[in-house]
This record gives C-alpha cells, sequence and structure tokens, in this order.
C-alpha cells in the first residue's frame, strides 16, 4: 500500500481509504467496559437481530446460570426493590460481565432475576454464537463455547492467544486443549491504532516464519510464537493483542478525580522524569 505525504511537511498520511474498510476498528477502545464482541456484533447485525429473536423478550435462560436473567434498560431503574447500579470505580462499585469479565458502565444489560444473585452478562456476551469455524489460531477444528474448564481449578485457563489467566467464557477444542477468551475469539482482520496512526494494521501469525524474533513496538516484548498480532508492512511496526486490545484510550481511578488517557510518547518540554503514583518506579 501506498504512503500518502504532504509535500514539504514530511507528515505521513493514511495508507488507505475509508471507503474500502466501512467496519474498520479503531484503537484503542475509548474505555475500559467496551470490547471485541461489541464491534463483531455492531458489524455482523443481521445476525445479532436473528440471535435476538431467537432468545425473544426481555427474560433469558442461559446455559451458564440455573436462574433466569433479565435484561435491564434505562427504562427499568430498579429490580425489586434494589436500584440498579453500573461499574464505577470512583465510588468502588464493582459490576462486572461473567462472560467477558470486563465492567459493565452502561445500559442495556444482562442480570439474574434472583435479587440475591449477583451474576452479569453485557447484552453481546449473552448472544454468542455457540460455535465458531476457522479461527486464525486454530484453524483445523471448529471451537465450542463453554462457560467454564472442567479441567482447570475453578475454571481458571490460559487464553492461546493473549496468553493471560482468565475464568469467563471461553471457545475450545476440548480434543486439542486448546481454548482462548471469548475476546480473542473475534479478532479482526484489519484494525487501526493511535500507537501507529494513519496506517492499517493487518492480523497476522507470529509462528509464520518471517515473523519470529519480532518485537512489539510499544512495550518492546517479543511476539510468541503462535501469537495473534498486527503488523503494518510499510513500517515493519509491530503490535501485539494485549497492547491492542486490553488499554482503552481512557479510564478512570480511585485515586484521581481526573480521567487518564493512554500515553504513547513522553509529553515535549515535561520539567521532569516520569514516575508512576502507585508504585513509585520510573516509568
Amino acid at each position: 500500500m501506498s504512503i500518502f505525504l504532504h509535500p514539504g511537511s514530511g507528515k505521513t498520511y493514511k495508507n488507505f481509504k475509508d471507503n474500502d474498510y466501512p467496519n474498520l476498528l479503531h484503537c484503542p477502545f475509548p474505555d475500559e467496559s467496551y470490547n471485541l464482541l461489541r464491534h463483531y456484533f455492531i458489524k455482523n447485525k443481521k445476525e445479532f437481530i436473528m440471535i435476538k429473536e431467537k432468545h425473544g423478550g426481555e427474560m433469558l435462560n442461559h446455559f451458564r446460570h440455573q436462574h433466569p436473567l433479565i435484561l435491564l434498560d434505562t427504562q427499568q431503574a430498579s429490580l425489586g426493590n434494589k436500584s440498579i447500579v453500573l461499574h464505577n470505580p470512583m465510588k468502588k462499585i464493582q459490576v462486572l460481565c461473567d462472560g467477558c469479565l470486563k465492567p459493565i458502565m452502561e445500559m442495556p444489560f444482562y442480570k439474574c432475576s434472583q435479587i440475591s444473585c449477583g451474576f452479569f452478562l453485557h447484552e453481546c456476551c449473552a448472544r454468542l454464537p455457540s460455535k465458531i469455524h476457522d479461527h486464525p489460531g486454530h484453524p483445523d477444528h471448529a471451537l465450542v463455547l463453554i462457560s467454564n474448564n472442567p479441567r482447570m481449578f475453578m475454571g481458571l485457563f490460559s487464553c492461546s492467544i493473549c496468553r493471560l489467566y482468565c475464568n469467563g467464557f471461553a471457545y475450545g477444542c476440548v480434543a486439542c486443549g486448546y481454548y482462548m477468551d471469548i475476546n480473542c475469539a473475534f479478532l479482526p482482520k484489519e484494525i487501526t491504532h493511535e500507537a501507529h496512526p494513519g496506517h492499517l494494521l493487518s492480523r497476522i501469525n507470529a509462528s509464520s516464519a518471517d515473523v519470529s524474533e519480532k518485537i512489539c513496538n510499544p512495550c518492546n516484548c517479543f511476539l510468541e510464537d503462535g501469537n495473534i498480532a498486527f503488523h503494518c508492512p510499510s513500517c515493519d511496526f509491530y503490535l501485539d493483542t494485549e497492547c491492542a486490545f486490553l488499554l482503552p484510550g481512557m479510564m478512570r481511578h480511585k485515586f484521581d478525580k481526573h480521567p487518564l488517557s493512554l500515553r504513547y510518547n513522553p509529553v515535549e518540554n515535561h520539567p521532569g522524569n516520569y514516575f508512576c503514583e502507585i508504585c513509585e518506579d520510573k516509568i
């Protein structure tokens, strides 16, 4: 692909046209509650509508939970005699999805109809397909949706894509012992990211011969064999899945009243070194 330069400025412009990629995912995510599943269902609106009609209504019987789930939206401010609350780290309120383990920060979402039961699901996490095919990390076998891994203690497993531990929902091939968290199950073919603005990043498999011994540019970590990563061939820029999807563009923290924005380079003319406010180590 071509890289377009403004004459005399030296500034790099986009090497792709927006019209060619109408459903392109732009990273980082706006906040910590956003996940790849939401992007997947927005992109596949027809499939989303079909699954929604299949479940039907506001009540849902989910295979993962013993009680019916109720869909809560802005018109329903309470369940029983309890008010509906959303995840809010500033008020030390934690509401996490039991599927993807990400915060629930907006409606609608599903909650167990039993008031005393703390089971929650994002709307998209409640409507996952039962099976996926041709995943780039395990293309030879279909991957089946499972609620927990019976072979692991308390359902804890290591995701075969991002290598992080998870005890939420998973897609797995039991015969091969291959499991991935539900976010990594829906990796797009292309993305853009503010860490490398203006250039298209394409999905690659780090096990290929020409990718071995490559390093993720933002975190300087080696791409592990078998991992999925994203690559800009024009600049030889690599981005692993952790840096691409796990770090939101903005987050809130109880130790600061202001939103915290993700930064990629030191601020120009900053008077001193950067130190972490929590551990006090130099960044």
